[in-house]
């Protein structure tokens, strides 16, 4: 297994699933891990994400040893995004890791999907992928 002892990991959307999955596998690695939560509207992101995951995971990285710390990024917002990383940076000092995992899944688009929606979904899969890259780089 690779080994990243004193690498610190930024990831989003890491409070269940593929995120968690993720997290717990960097831990093990020997990464400090960041999980940045999503927190772009109750209907889309924390229904899957909450806090109460979010702790979770933390206590699944810190029994393999590693440390972690609980951000409220929402990835879609450039200032929370900001505001996220310097915390981030003042937990730890450093990020050498990002995974940008936040996401959406909207159903039935093409069918019946509203504007607003759809405008959502672009919003997380654009600009949320790329809005931690220029903070964290």
């Amino acid at each position: 297994m690779i080994q990243l002892e004193d690498r610190t990991a930024f990831v989003t959307r890491s409070g269940r699933g593929i995120g968690r999955g993720i997290v717990v596998a960097l831990a093990q690695a020997g990464a400090d891990i960041v999980i940045a939560l999503a927190q772009a509207g109750a209907d889309i992101v924390i229904a899957d994400v909450d806090a109460e995951s979010a702790e979770q995971t933390e206590k699944d990285v810190e029994a393999v040893g590693r440390q972690a710390c609980i951000i409220r990024v929402d990835v879609t917002d450039e200032s929370s995004t900001e505001a996220g990383v310097a915390a981030a940076l003042g937990r730890f000092d450093h990020i050498d890791i990002l995974v940008n995992n936040a996401g959406v899944i909207q159903t039935n688009l093409a069918g019946g999907s509203t504007g607003e929606n759809w405008s959502r979904c672009l919003e997380m899969k654009t600009r949320g992928t790329y809005g931690s890259i220029p903070w964290i780089a």
